[in-house]
């Protein structure tokens, strides 16, 4: 295994060691409906009740699963030659994925507890850039070469 799939589990790992710390942090002073789902421009639009915080530490979960078998899985592998645009697509997918789930888990608690009323700008960019930087890398990688 290369230093950089190391890395790229040990971000993985990192951010799901976070995602459960801020849980265990911040489940027990939730007092509001925690939002499970924001508009375009950030404002929650969807609740749950205070128990549904976990799923945000599940969904990272989930996408440190996705890491470790898209990395050490042999199927994957294959499906996910080293270095190839697919596989790079995909890596950064999912590293863009665990950034907008620690910050709208870090942002849900502080909206469930009434102060913040919605997602900063500063979040939301870093949560729309991550949704198209892998693509467009994938696209030129693929057609540009």
């Amino acid at each position: 295994m290369l230093r950089m799939d190391l890395a790229y589990l040990a971000t993985a790992g990192a951010t799901t060691v976070l995602s459960f710390a801020h849980y265990l942090t911040t489940a027990n002073s939730i007092t509001g409906q925690v939002p499970i789902h924001f508009n375009f421009f950030g404002a929650p639009d969807n609740f749950a009740a205070p128990w549904s915080f976990v799923m945000y530490p599940i969904l990272a979960v989930g996408l440190s699963i996705a890491a470790v078998a898209t990395t050490v899985a042999p199927a994957f592998k294959v499906v996910l030659p080293r270095n190839s645009v697919e596989q790079i697509a995909t890596r950064a997918t999912l590293m863009c994925s665990f950034v907008s789930v620690l910050g709208c888990q870090l942002y849900a608690a502080r909206i469930a507890n009434g102060s913040e009323s919605k997602l900063p700008p500063l979040l939301l960019g870093a949560v729309y850039s991550c949704g198209g930087v892998p693509l467009v890398a994938a696209f030129a990688a693929k057609y540009l070469r």
